[in-house]
């Protein structure tokens, strides 16, 4: 099969031609040995998924479980991560998708994945292409999702395509449990100081008061009256700022819906110490993932990219990927690109440049993901150290200054009670 294409040279360089290959991917490969950095592949085997809105249409279907259009908050859906799972293993054995989908929906006993496979089922038997069928449940497979699977359909590649989706997907979920994991013990350490103050103000500070009142002079020590005060109004001003809390959050979250308010914000995560590294480790993660995964299997540059952007989680990293996207268009190359627009950190388009003159780039990008999956854990432990230590070391202060205005609050009455 012939295709034509459009890469850049080493030099930078923008070449056009023609060249032999059974596929795209194959097509990408012989590119790549010459030195050229595919930016269009295109020939007769396949198109692109539609631009238009995705996940617009949801297909309303009495069949349909509950659990398939309840979206999770954070993380890929546990009923979606199945059915890739159990695809690929029939995928691998050699069954083709249709075939595959229509097993599952009849051996599965899980009555969500069942309903689900049923209904992709329907649709394949009606003509519709996998990519298609998962576009009719947005809150089940995501946009990266469905694109990453249009590509598989039309390079052939399918197997490792859905493979490469659970590897990303199971890397979403250990960060979602990592992420939960990390919060259990600073809340236990704000659960526990909270405890300690509502003894105190409720059992400890009553219990003085009447020892004082029946052995000394009445009156508290200062740092016992302060506490007490203190302590006092969290109780009283708690419910309102709970309230008040509530409501700022609704308010930010409606104002985070704008597109300015979603540049700003998303601006502003990316500067804050600690989580703003754990969210570019993220984002470099995955951006690095998909373009090793797409190029590697035959996707031009400026669709890979473009799927890269849709996926992204952070608006600033999406324009910026899309500003270097237009200049890898324009036959910039990827390293002058990623620097221009600080879509990569110095270090990584160092390991880019190399991929680039030695046409290893979907390896090179493998290897950036890898490194920066490592950096994230290690961000996360951080995270989850300094947090600890904040919390801990609060509560500590705490339990410190109730115990020394009780050891007070006591040697005060002692002194009273002998002076009688």
């Amino acid at each position: 099969m012939t295709f034509r294409f459009t890469a850049v040279s080493a030099s930078g360089e923008k070449i056009t031609g023609t060249i032999d290959a059974s596929d795209r991917r194959a097509a990408a490969q012989r590119l790549a040995r010459r030195g050229l950095s595919p930016t269009e592949i295109s020939g007769d085997d396949g198109g692109n998924v539609s631009e238009k809105n995705f996940g617009a249409e949801v297909a309303e279907n009495s069949e349909d479980h509950p659990l398939l259009h309840k979206a999770r908050l954070f993380g890929p859906h546990r009923t979606g991560m199945s059915f890739f799972l159990k695809l690929h293993s029939l995928l691998t054995s050699g069954l083709p998708a249709g075939d595959a989908v229509k097993l599952l929906g009849q051996r599965v006993s899980e009555p969500a994945l069942r309903a689900l496979c049923t209904r992709l089922w329907r649709e394949l038997s009606e003509g519709q292409t996998l990519a298609g069928a998962m576009m009719r449940f947005p809150d089940v497979f995501d946009s990266t999702s469905v694109h990453l699977v249009e590509s598989g359909e039309s390079s052939g590649t399918l197997p490792l395509i859905i493979k490469r989706l659970i590897e990303h997907n199971e890397m979403r979920e250990n960060l979602r449990t990592k992420i939960i994991a990390s919060m259990a013990y600073p809340l236990f350490i704000i659960g526990l100081a909270f405890g300690v103050i509502l003894l105190f103000i409720f059992y400890l500070m009553p219990t003085l008061k009447d020892v004082a009142e029946k052995i000394g002079d009445g009156k508290p020590n200062a740092l016992a009256e302060f506490l007490n005060g203190l302590a006092q109004a969290i109780v009283t001003a708690g419910p309102i700022f709970a309230l008040a809390l509530v409501i700022s959050f609704f308010a930010f979250r409606e104002w985070r819906k704008g597109a300015e308010g979603l540049k700003k914000t998303d601006g502003m995560i990316l500067k804050i110490p600690q989580i703003g590294t754990i969210v570019r480790h993220i984002e470099a993660s995955r951006l690095t993932s998909l373009l090793s995964t797409l190029m590697g299997n035959g996707l031009n540059t400026p669709e890979a990219l473009k799927l890269c952007e849709r996926s992204s989680g952070n608006s600033v990293m999406r324009e910026r990927i899309a500003s270097a996207r237009t200049l890898i268009s324009d036959g910039a190359s990827f390293t002058n690109a990623f620097r221009r627009h600080e879509v990569l950190e110095l270090t990584d388009l160092d390991i880019v440049s190399v991929g680039e003159n030695t046409g290893t780039l979907p390896a090179a990008f493998m290897q950036i993901s890898d490194t920066h999956g490592v950096g994230l854990d290690s961000a996360l432990k951080r995270l989850i150290a300094t947090l600890s230590s904040v919390f801990l070391g609060g509560t500590v202060l705490i339990v410190f200054l109730c115990l020394l205005s009780i050891v007070m609050t006591i040697l005060s009455v002692s002194e009273s009670a002998a002076a009688r």
